[in-house]
């Protein structure tokens, strides 16, 4: 599901970013992202769960499509590959450590049931 709405989010990218600017294209990106992941973390319903997922979704297509465009446009020539691929190894890593944390939050609460939510509330302030 949230695949299918970053699709969405990186059609969009264009739409956004060409009126208001790459920095602004981001900062909606970081909205819709804290926003989405408080919304799934204090979701009463399955149709809240949803839709914080669908706002997350439409965060990273929108920050993922954006990224190396901005960081191509400000970077200096010869460090452009320098500073994308850089970007791409600190997505990579976040992920990693995301799988890490949601393994140690497990680990020290293995019986509540509401252990999901605080790791996706850590998104918010992360």
């Amino acid at each position: 599901m949230i695949n299918v709405w970053a699709i969405g989010g990186a059609v969009l990218a264009s739409v956004i970013a060409e009126p208001l600017g790459r920095r602004s294209t981001f900062l909606t990106s970081a909205t819709c992202f804290i926003a989405g992941s408080l919304v799934q973390a204090f979701a009463s319903s399955y149709g809240w769960l949803l839709f914080g997922v669908s706002l997350v979704g439409l965060a990273v297509g929108l920050g993922l499509a954006i990224d190396p465009i901005y960081i191509a446009e400000i970077s200096p020539a010869g460090r452009r590959g320098y500073f994308v691929t850089f970007s791409e190894l600190t997505i990579a890593v976040g992920q990693t450590l995301g799988f890490v944390v949601a393994l140690v939050i497990s680990l020290i609460w293995p019986s509540w049931a509401g252990n999901w939510r605080v790791m996706i509330g850590l998104g918010a302030i992360v």
